[in-house]
């Protein structure tokens, strides 16, 4: 609640039992999600000496929220190939903050920012899903 949170980078990748191109979708929302299933991941720092511990959270649905929150809108979408080998052989990848690209920017408790896959369930499958941000 005391810190702004700038998103600098995400990225997506995933396995399923069947290869099929699936819709991944950067979704923020202005009110957080409510229901399903969750953990929360551990927030690890790049440099432990000089970065205090992550007061932002990273949260992993293994079943859907039963409320979404509110959507502001959707910042980056892309159609992308889900392998069915189990080897990964497309990723989605956003660097927010370089290039001219502003960073995805959090403020207080509710906002967040999501990866949405458009209600479509993976079968079988595994995701991988990274976040990196700053604290100020």
């Amino acid at each position: 609640a005391t810190k702004t949170i700038k998103v600098t980078r995400l990225s997506f990748t995933g396995t399923q039992t069947t290869g099929a191109v699936r819709d991944v979708l950067y979704i923020k929302r202005s009110t957080a999600n409510t229901g399903g299933t969750l953990t929360t991941m551990a927030g690890v720092p790049h440099d432990s000496a000089i970065n205090a511990a992550a007061t932002a959270i990273v949260r992993a649905y293994t079943g859907n929220p039963t409320t979404l929150g509110t959507a502001v809108g959707t910042v980056r979408a892309r159609k992308v190939f889900v392998s069915g080998s189990g080897v990964v052989l497309d990723d989605f990848n956003v660097n927010f903050g370089s290039n001219g690209i502003q960073p995805i920017i959090l403020r207080g408790t509710a906002e967040l920012l999501c990866v949405n896959l458009n209600s479509v369930a993976s079968p079988g499958g595994s995701v991988n899903i990274s976040v990196e941000w700053t604290e100020e």
